[in-house]
């Protein structure tokens, strides 16, 4: 029984030590995991990673409009559990601001497939893929493939109106177009 005992500390402290692992670029977490993150756990994940998520793609496909994260483009929204729910804090800093705003998630590798192959015209697109993370955060897409026409959209609507920070590319190829306005202070290209 002693012995059985002097096991359970062990144990969990090798749980311990996975948790603070979780998202960090050796051990980061699925679009799965992303995806159902709630904005206070959002939080407290990016105050033990020190302000970068990662974030394993792996094969991401979508009929015609795809979500990375937990949120809504719908400008009604108002469910405070989403990253990027409507009147969400938006500021970088100051009254409108919380600490979910202005940190980074970099999603790794895998491929991200839109059944969109084409459109009728710029204001006709009929795709997004909708990074539903908060405010001015930096997103980066490291070693991604991306397939069709892809639009990347952004819940503008947060209090007061925001943006992603910078919208970053690292190492992807695109087979197929971008199309549409992102909403992002940089948009940057990196040996893609």
């Amino acid at each position: 029984l002693a012995m059985a005992l002097s096991l359970l500390p062990t144990a969990a402290l090798a749980n311990e030590e996975e948790g603070d692992t979780k998202g960090t670029e050796a051990n980061p977490y699925s679009l799965e995991e992303f995806s159902a993150m709630k904005r206070t756990e959002y939080i407290a994940a990016q105050e033990r990673l020190g302000g970068t998520m990662y974030v394993d793609i792996d094969n991401y496909k979508y009929e015609k409009d795809g979500v990375l994260g937990n949120g809504t483009a719908d400008n009604s929204d108002k469910d405070e559990t989403k990253l990027n729910y409507y009147g969400a804090p938006g500021a970088k800093s100051g009254e409108y601001s919380d600490a979910a705003v202005g940190k980074s998630v970099v999603f790794v590798g895998g491929t991200i497939t839109s059944e969109v192959t084409g459109y009728t015209n710029i204001d006709q697109i009929g795709t997004s893929l909708l990074l539903a993370v908060p405010a001015y955060t930096d997103v980066t897409f490291q070693g991604t493939t991306f397939n069709n026409v892809m639009r990347f959209n952004y819940q503008l609507y947060t209090s007061p109106w925001s943006q992603l920070g910078e919208l970053k590319f690292e190492d992807c190829t695109f087979n197929g177009i971008i199309v549409g306005a992102t909403a992002a202070q940089t948009l940057t290209f990196d040996g893609c």
